[in-house]
């Protein structure tokens, strides 16, 4: 996967250094290039294994403008928009894709356009091995239809219904673009963040049918789009009753009751179980220290998240980090003794 200021590849475009302010951009492990037209630029990085080839883009223009992106196969990759819309058009087929999104596209060969129209767009595609979806597609018919198309070489674009990208999934992007590690020892970590993505997309999935299927109340798409939200990224100040249902033009008596019947638990108590749950996931998965993370679930003081951590989990959140730190200690000592043994 390559992309250009043409669809040549030659002409328009001069290629240059890597301009200052875009070098604390550069991700350790990537091979870049720098380039410019008259509209903006292009900062192209890349990675690639056997198993799976990396591609961050990052576009500034100055009007809406047209790249061009070349594959050499048909392509099924994880895409990612992470900053700023932007459109796909190949053989006539258009595909939109909206910024804080990510999802699966399968990408015809040849030379397809990108459309953007904001000032910096900035969008990822992982571009994977058809093994790597076997098993999502064997519980869904549009996975099996990416295959299908790879398998035929079609010549149709073809994208999967997005899905947000939340806490969990920018977490782990943030832990992709800062990996020191190097040659196999990259790969494996690279590997294990894109399953994870995968996974991510399939519980999503998941929780599209499950939505899909529940029964009508009143303002049942509302109430779906206020339990994405939250879901997505909690935060116990933002998604208040009384906000949400100021957000939503619903009383909040309304607001509440519905909800209820629709998920059988009230706006409040799901709130508050998410954020535990995101807090969970940052206290054991990230260096964030305690304070930020309380108020990045939107909590005023550190002691209030503190005891609704520790109602939930039974342990104050700091010792809570500090015993699953020194329980993956514990399991890396292991494995090291292991392979002594072994030897």
């Amino acid at each position: 996967m390559e992309i250009s200021h043409n669809p040549q590849f030659l002409g328009n475009s001069v290629k240059t250094n890597i301009p200052l302010h875009l070098v604390e951009k550069i991700v350790p492990w990537s091979s870049a290039e720098f380039s410019l037209s008259d509209h903006g630029n292009i900062l192209c990085q890349r990675y690639a294994c056997r198993f799976f080839k990396i591609n961050l883009i990052r576009v500034s223009v100055q009007v809406p403008t047209k790249f061009y992106l070349f594959c050499e196969e048909p392509t099924l990759a994880l895409h990612f928009a992470i900053h700023g819309d932007f459109e796909l058009t190949n053989h006539g087929h258009v595909q939109e894709y909206m910024a804080g999104n990510f999802g699966l596209t399968f990408i015809p060969k040849e030379v397809s356009k990108i459309s953007v129209v904001t000032d910096t767009t900035e969008l990822m595609f992982i571009e994977l091995l058809p093994e790597w979806l076997e098993d999502i597609s064997s519980a869904n018919e549009q996975v099996l239809s990416l295959l299908e198309n790879k398998k035929n070489d079609e010549h149709t674009l073809l994208k999967m219904p997005e899905t947000p990208i939340d806490y969990m999934v920018a977490n782990s992007m943030q832990n992709m673009l800062t990996c020191g590690d190097s040659g196999a020892d990259l790969i494996m970590e690279l590997k294990t963040i894109i399953l994870n993505f995968l996974n991510f997309y399939r519980k999503s999935i998941k929780d599209t049918q499950y939505l899909s299927s529940l029964p009508f109340v009143p303002h049942k798409e509302e109430l779906i789009n206020i339990w994405k939200k939250i879901k997505s990224n909690p935060n116990i100040s933002d998604h208040r009753v009384s906000q949400l249902s100021k957000e939503n033009y619903l009383h909040e008596k309304t607001l509440n009751r519905n909800f209820r019947k629709l998920f059988d638990q009230d706006v409040s108590s799901f709130v508050q179980e998410h954020c535990m749950n995101k807090g969970y996931h940052l206290i054991t998965n990230t260096r964030i220290n305690i304070d930020d993370i309380a108020m990045e679930l939107g909590y005023k003081e550190s002691s209030s998240f503190n005891r609704a951590f520790k109602r939930r989990f039974k342990t104050a959140p700091q010792s809570f980090r500090n015993i699953k730190s020194k329980s993956s200690l514990s399991e890396n000592e292991k494995k090291l003794s292991a392979n002594d043994n072994n030897r």
